[in-house]
């Protein structure tokens, strides 16, 4: 595989496009390059793909070319192939919309084409009228290589975990919580930074968009956009919270150590927050308190993540002006 420069990166914006039913070949050498670049993140192997017929290639481009409940996403740059994104509605639920297919070239990476392709995905299922969107990654046992920051490929869903023949799935066990002061930190699991960047850009454009995703919609979710104290740059990261009788409770798994909770005081406590279909300034202030407190009132997902990912949990309230 050839790799360009960094130069050579910038110089084409890919540009997000439905598949067309003639380009059956071409989805074949971009599905092919998928499956070799990220063979865990597929359920199909490289091995049964090349051993499908024209035909069958064929006919699954002409659905995701033309279903109304179906639709095959490409990321096209001069007229060559650099990324894929599959979604479609789920047969036993006209309301629910799965991420099956999610690739990206791995020169394109890290430039924003992969939330291109998804914001591409949510718009699409907004017209349809689906009410939920569903992905899924690979739980990989394989360690992302150090300081990797760009998403390579993901798969099918985080609310339902999917079972592969060729392997166990990896659950994350939101069962009993270990209590915070018998963690070590050998028992604090971390989720691959990639794959987090992908949860968090569907997250996002699911509350921005209105779209509950589960466990998060707007009234236990919400955005909070902060500017980097060293870069300068916005960021925005969904954060599930707890209604505690008007009061906007965030158990943040690092504390006061996390990014954007390190860049809003940095910033005096101000930021913004996009919380139930509108941006407002808030403040946010630091509390005592155990996290297992609130913990046990959120959506039982969202306190499996946090108990799964937290080093030193922290309380935070966010108090919108």
């Amino acid at each position: 595989m050839e790799m360009g420069t960094s130069a050579q990166k910038m110089d084409s914006v890919p540009s997000i496009r439905r598949l067309t039913r003639d380009e059956w070949r071409e989805y074949r050498e971009l599905r092919l390059r998928a499956l070799a670049d990220s063979p865990d993140a597929f359920t199909t192997t490289l091995a049964q793909a090349q051993a499908r017929d024209d035909a069958d290639w064929s006919s699954q481009v002409a659905r995701g070319a033309h279903s109304p409940s179906e639709i095959a996403l490409v990321a096209d740059s001069d007229s060559r192939l650099v990324g894929l994104a599959w979604s479609g509605i789920d047969t036993s639920d006209p309301h629910r919309a799965w991420l099956t297919q999610m690739w990206v070239d791995p020169n394109l990476r890290g430039l924003g084409t992969g939330r291109q392709l998804l914001g591409a995905v949510v718009r699409w299922a907004v017209g349809v009228d689906a009410r939920l969107i569903v992905l899924s990654v690979w739980p990989s046992t394989t360690s992302w290589p150090s300081g990797e920051s760009r998403s390579p490929a993901y798969s099918t869903p985080l609310a339902e975990p999917w079972k592969s023949p060729r392997r166990p799935t990896r659950r994350c066990g939101w069962g009993r919580p270990i209590p915070w002061t018998a963690r070590s930190e050998g028992q604090t699991m971390r989720l691959p930074w990639p794959v987090v960047r992908i949860a968090n850009a569907v997250t996002n454009l699911a509350l921005l968009t209105g779209i509950p995703r589960p466990p998060y919609n707007r009234s236990n979710a919400l955005i909070a956009e902060t500017i980097g104290r060293r870069s300068g740059k916005r960021h925005r990261t969904p954060v599930g919270y707890l209604d505690d009788g008007g009061r906007i409770i965030v158990v943040v798994e690092d504390g006061s150590r996390a990014h954007w909770v390190r860049n809003a005081l940095a910033d005096g406590g101000r930021l913004r927050i996009f919380l139930r279909g509108s941006w407002r300034s808030a403040r946010l202030r630091l509390l005592d308190g155990d996290p297992e407190r609130y913990l046990a009132r959120m959506s039982r997902v969202h306190a499996g993540f946090v108990r799964l990912e937290a080093s030193t949990p922290g309380v935070i309230e966010l108090m919108p002006d």
